[in-house]
């Protein structure tokens, strides 16, 4: 798979499947260096773009998925994790078959949340409405370097009665996560950013 490290799915299904509180795996240097620097080098600032304004009790961040708008390394990157090949790496992951990749990026491309920022513990909605098709995996890839805890912006995984926090990922450089969406899934970062002025959350995410 052109920039993504060679994961060996059968090794990994079964962090996958039993992981707590919802099927979901954690993989670190997920991209090779090269693409990988390329994507935080270009990632654009607010006032690059005409980004997607999310300004609510709910959630406050910017979202960008016009990607034929943006440097090659952005359309590597998602020709990779769309591909045909990584569908297949997901199906050997997961167990589901018949994955097809959203190539309209419906809630995907470019995400950035500025300080004081945040996202509700919230379930991915579940039917595509363009495609009529269910939306079984979220992939997202953190592009933040350095990311100190002290900053916040985990992202959060709860229980179903979305009850009680069972894990916190930190949104560190390369790191990827992919996880199964569906009413169970309840995940987001609740707390608003304390990051600098200056410095964002940044990521990318596919369906």
């Amino acid at each position: 798979m052109n920039g993504i490290n060679k994961l060996v799915p059968e090794k990994i299904a079964h962090l996958f499947l039993s992981a707590d509180p919802f099927p979901h795996l954690v993989i670190d240097n997920f991209l090779d260096a090269d693409l990988a620097n390329n994507l935080k080098t270009n990632f654009p600032t607010p006032d690059q773009k005409e980004w997607w304004l999310y300004d609510n009790p709910l959630e406050k961040k910017l979202a960008f998925n016009r990607i034929e708008e943006l440097p090659s390394c952005f359309i590597d990157f998602f020709s990779a994790v769309n591909s045909e090949e990584f569908l297949q790496f997901l199906s050997r992951l997961t167990g589901i078959n018949e994955i097809k990749a959203d190539p309209q990026l419906h809630g995907g491309g470019l995400h950035l949340i500025r300080r004081g920022g945040k996202l509700d513990i919230h379930e991915d909605f579940n039917i595509h409405k363009g495609l009529m098709m269910l939306r079984k995996l979220n992939l997202i890839l953190y592009l933040n370097d350095p990311w100190p805890e002290e900053w916040g912006g985990h992202l959060e995984l709860w229980d179903s009665n979305m009850s009680q926090c069972r894990q916190k990922i930190l949104p560190k450089f390369n790191r990827a996560v992919i996880f199964r969406t569906d009413t169970d899934s309840n995940h987001g970062h609740p707390y608003p950013l304390e990051c600098p002025e200056e410095r964002y959350r940044i990521s990318l995410a596919t369906y």
